[in-house]
């Protein structure tokens, strides 16, 4: 009897940290304290893409973050096509940089986007951030377009045909 309730207590937890790795796994975005991201962006950048979130797919790994939403639903870039994403928020914590884990994260989006069955990515860079440039180009991404965002900033338009 005792090691049927060993069991049942075993499972149960068990159970308890699956259910509690899932729910981090799939948490969106908006309900996190964004903390993260105010290590890359300031918090008006933020807010300004909240209206997003609940389209927007999140991949993580240690020291970094990426989302992914679908370019029809955003304002104010081109639309090559309606079935691509925008790839946004790419931040690394700035005491991991250069050790190559915006090239796994911007590498993994483009796997799944491939796996989605998506046409290209885009995705909008401040012209001075020079290291997200590199990742960018290194990994194929072409030049679309510049001009200046909504804070009047220079920026450039990639893309990356699937």
């Amino acid at each position: 009897m005792n090691y049927l309730i060993t069991f049942i207590l075993i499972i149960f937890f068990l159970f308890i940290e699956l259910y509690n790795n899932l729910i981090e796994k799939y948490r969106s975005p908006m309900s996190k304290d964004n903390s993260f991201l105010q290590k890359c962006f300031d918090i008006n950048e933020i807010d300004n893409f909240k209206k997003y979130y609940n389209k927007t797919q999140v991949t993580e790994i240690d020291n970094g973050i990426v989302f992914l939403t679908p370019n029809k639903d955003i304002d104010g870039i081109p639309h090559i096509s309606w079935n691509g994403l925008f790839l946004n928020n790419l931040c690394i914590d700035p005491n991991h940089r250069n050790k190559g884990i915006g090239s796994k994260l911007v590498s993994k989006s483009i796997k799944e986007s491939r796996k989605q069955g998506k046409d290209h990515i885009i995705l909008q860079v401040v012209k001075e951030n020079k290291n997200a440039i590199k990742i960018y180009e290194k990994l194929g991404f072409r030049k679309y377009t510049e001009g200046k965002n909504t804070q009047g900033q220079d920026v450039i338009i990639y893309w990356y045909k699937l």
